[in-house]
């Protein structure tokens, strides 16, 4: 009967061993994962550098999480190679294709003098209080270690403030600063989680200190009971991880911005307004800062605060927990911070949006000149609301829609129009929504620009003066502004449009919505194309060259593709002098497959789609692959579609770039 030596012996044979010198040679090249087998005692006794815990006793539970490359070469290690030999065979079995145990163990490692390390020391309650934390790979003992030693800067303990420095002092981050000068007042209370009645007229920062202390007594709180100036936000902002911005006023971002530039520090900024906010990271050098997206502020007039205008309250828990999820990344390094991108939330709508965001290399601060290299002093634009903590966002979120999503329309090179025509079509399109609600139709004169490329001093003109418009159109909110003036630029920029039919007729919209439809029909005129063949394919050159094409549902069948017989369409169509694409996608096609491959169209011939199933009463079938417009295809071009379910058409729309 074998014995355990004899078992031993035949695992030896199958697996691959290394000694620490080899193993050393490994880490040292940097593509490997290293996990230790051990128990919980003898790792945190000490271990090797960057490995991570997988106990023989949870091997087969917990390797697929913490060793997840099955093809990278893994090494294991134990005391003394025994473990770690029984590890690898497991691993093996596992589909593991590359699994190295280190002979002799940590005991030999450590003997031969190489290097290794102890973890981070909990205390039987940290080890509790952090367990969900200790349980994430992507966090475990390292990452609360780092959360422990790291150091956050809140600017107001108000709306924003205080759910994101709640939820920082539940996680465990080990020192939070938090600058506010102003008391709690009974407004506050609406929105600020922080405080409580009977704190009503104690300064901010002493009672968010009782409250977030009183949450975790691992957090040191610093309290800056001042307003942010140049005279002290040097001395403030040093040593600090990253910044939370939940500033209530304009000079404070701008000076804020500058420091964080100076001193290369992070700043989470966030910004609500009645039901819409929005949030991003400005990391200095490698996204833009606040001044690339606003050089100038707006005028005082322009932006009411949350006083003056009001704010949902559970709108600043929203915004203020994403801007502390960012931090957590930041400081973890983990995941991908909102750098260079610009969430918008409507909460009416339970809608996210997100804006690409560009650095700007002619910006004052960041740029490759920067021609502002010391702190500027701006009067407070932001009067009643000097003592409100809650940010007012409405010029940003404002000039975020206009001068950066409208912009970008432009720059798709499928927009063959000029700044001015798009701008006065956006103009126009506001006046006539104005009258048709009531409202007025007074619109400041601009002087635009009529060149060929897009003029970004021309936009921020107009959302300066839509801000104005706004301000004498309180029936228009600020995302139906957006809408008509987004409608209004496309309809003067015609190559390119997506259309949604729904039960009163067709109609654009610069966004999805659930709608009904009828099946998609081909006018009585024009020049056939053919069809309808067994998809339904059918096209007609209609007058003025333009080739309208539509079909009931993608499928393969035998030797049948509709990516093939649409092709031969399309050919067709070249041949007989197309000069645009009418898309008609009405039919019953179902899912979001045809609407994603209609989005790869329009990337230039850049496949977005590899594969794509139609499920059916005959099963699910491949369908088409790298479905894509050619070159010699690319025309301008309509499409027509039901909203069924959403996903697709929100794929369409974010290649056409029009949200």
């Amino acid at each position: 009967m074998p014995t355990y030596r004899d078992y031993f012996a035949d695992v030896k044979k199958r697996i691959r061993e290394a000694t620490p010198e080899q193993v050393q040679d490994l880490i040292r090249s940097g593509d490997i994962q290293l996990g230790d087998v051990r128990e919980k005692d003898e790792w945190n006794a000490g271990h090797i550098v960057g490995a991570v815990h997988v106990p023989k006793s949870y091997l087969e539970q917990w390797a697929e999480d913490r060793l997840p490359e099955k093809e990278k070469t893994t090494v294991l290690y134990c005391a003394g190679g025994v473990r770690s030999a029984m590890a690898a065979d497991t691993l093996q079995k596992l589909g593991y294709s590359n699994v190295i145990s280190m002979a002799g163990g940590f005991n030999r490692w450590k003997d031969s003098g190489k290097p290794w390390t102890t973890p981070a020391s909990f205390t039987p309650e940290q080890a509790q209080r952090y367990s969900r934390h200790l349980l994430i790979p992507e966090v475990g003992e390292g990452g609360q270690q780092k959360l422990l030693d790291s150091k956050v800067l809140l600017i107001g303990a108000g709306g924003l403030g205080s759910p994101a420095a709640y939820y920082l002092a539940s996680a465990g981050v080990g020192t939070l600063g938090i600058v506010d000068s102003d008391v709690v007042d009974l407004t506050n209370l609406q929105r600020q989680i922080l405080h409580t009645t009977d704190r009503i007229g104690e300064s901010k920062v002493s009672s968010a200190k009782r409250t977030l202390e009183a949450l975790n007594p691992d957090v040191k709180i610093v309290g800056y009971e001042e307003r942010l100036s140049a005279a002290n936000i040097d001395r403030i902002i040093e040593g600090y991880d990253l910044v939370i911005d939940g500033a209530d006023n304009f000079p404070t971002r701008y000076l804020l911005n500058d420091a964080s530039v100076k001193h290369r520090v992070p700043v989470v900024h966030g910004s609500i307004f009645r039901f819409e906010g929005q949030v991003t990271v400005f990391k200095p050098f490698e996204g833009p800062c606040y001044r690339c997206l606003f050089p100038e502020p707006p005028p005082p007039e322009l932006a009411p605060s949350c006083a003056e205008a009001g704010v949902l309250g559970v709108l600043p828990g929203v915004i203020g927990t994403i801007q502390a999820t960012e931090a957590i990344k930041l400081v973890l390094g983990i995941g991908e911070p909102l750098v260079g991108r610009y969430l918008l939330y409507d909460a009416l709508e339970g809608s996210f949006r997100e804006v690409r965001l560009r650095r700007d290399p002619e910006c004052p601060v960041c740029g490759d000149h920067p021609t502002i290299t010391d702190y500027i002093v701006m009067a407070c634009n932001s009067g009643p609301s000097a003592t409100t903590s809650s940010p007012t966002a409405t010029a940003d979120i404002r000039r975020a829609r206009m001068d950066i999503s409208y912009s970008d329309l432009l720059e798709n090179d499928v927009h063959a129009v000029t700044s001015k025509k798009a701008l006065e079509a956006a103009i126009n399109a506001l006046k006539a929504e104005a009258r048709r609600t009531g409202g007025s139709d007074e619109f400041q004169s601009l002087e635009l620009q009529d060149v060929s490329d897009v003029v970004l001093a021309d936009f921020k003109k107009f959302a300066d003066a839509t801000a104005e418009f706004a301000t004498r159109n309180k029936q228009l909110t600020p995302s139906r502004i957006a809408d008509v003036a987004i409608a209004g630029m496309l309809s003067a920029s015609p190559d390119c449009h997506t259309y949604y039919v729904n039960a009163q007729g067709a109609g654009f919209l610069s966004r999805p919505v659930r709608s009904t439809g009828t099946d998609a029909r081909i006018p009585s005129g024009g020049t056939s194309l053919g069809g309808p063949d067994q998809a339904g394919l059918t096209g007609k050159i209609l007058a003025g060259g333009v080739a309208y094409i539509t079909w009931r549902e993608f499928i393969s069948e035998s030797n049948y593709k509709i990516g093939d017989a649409l092709r031969a369409m399309l050919d067709k169509a070249v041949a007989n002098g197309a000069k645009a694409w009418l898309f008609d996608l009405r039919g019953n096609f179902g899912g979001i497959g045809p609407t994603d491959a209609m989005a790869s169209w329009f990337l230039n011939g850049e496949p977005t789609l590899t594969t794509m199933t139609k499920t059916g009463s005959s099963g699910t079938t491949t369908a088409l692959k790298e479905l894509r417009l050619p070159d010699e295809y690319q025309l301008p071009m309509v499409i027509i579609l039901n909203d069924r379910g959403g996903s697709g058409p929100e794929v369409l729309t974010a290649a056409l770039k029009e949200n």
